[in-house]
């Protein structure tokens, strides 16, 4: 008699959790998100409601927002070269990922997109809001220039500096594709022009 008062007042907590929402859908109570928007990710132990989501920014040691024609600067880096500094936002999705970033230029002829830097990394992002919350960001990642579009031709390189027309008389489109442990993707992109020099 126990067992079965015991597996009632289960079934009844099991009840109370999860109700309906305006629309019809099952939702949990304690979340307030619908039941099969919840995810439970066992890489580390975290619940989250809904897909996971990734920004495209810059910054070299902080996020800075990008939106769409933006300018983002062309930096000159201490070993004599030129990279864009690109940075991620991200949410519901596990600190450690597997971040892919690649730089496309655009000609504007119409035809098809070049790609001129693309690295993949596995990092740990930083949580932004420890409490609680799963924004988490990561910085710095250094997006290399190929030599034939730097923007100076007075630098000598392999390739000829600037010899295939320079980074900064193109727009370009950034695209960022974050995965964690647990096999969920985010992808952002965002159309771009860089501005030399920083």
């Amino acid at each position: 008699m126990m067992r079965l008062a015991t597996l009632l007042g289960s079934l009844l907590l099991v009840v109370a959790c999860v109700g309906e929402g305006g629309d019809g859908e099952p939702v949990d109570e304690a979340e307030g998100c619908p039941v099969d928007s919840m995810y439970y990710a066992e890489h580390c132990g975290e619940t989250y409601c809904g897909g996971p989501d990734v920004e495209v920014g810059t910054g070299f040691d902080r996020f800075i927002e990008l939106d769409e024609g933006d300018e983002i600067d062309v930096m000159f880096g201490s070993q004599g070269g030129y990279h864009l500094d690109v940075s991620a936002r991200m949410t519901r999705l596990c600190p450690i990922v597997y971040l892919r970033a690649s730089v496309w230029l655009d000609r504007g002829d119409g035809g098809d997109l070049e790609e001129i830097f693309g690295g993949d990394r596995h990092v740990e992002a930083l949580r932004t809001e420890p409490d609680g919350s799963s924004l988490q960001e990561f910085w710095g990642v250094r997006a290399f220039v190929p030599c034939r579009h730097w923007p100076s031709t007075t630098l000598s390189c392999s390739g000829g500096a600037g010899s295939d027309g320079r980074i900064d008389d193109y727009e370009v489109v950034i695209r960022l594709e974050a995965e964690d442990h647990n096999g969920r993707v985010g992808t952002d992109e965002r159309r771009v022009q860089p501005a030399c020099c920083g």
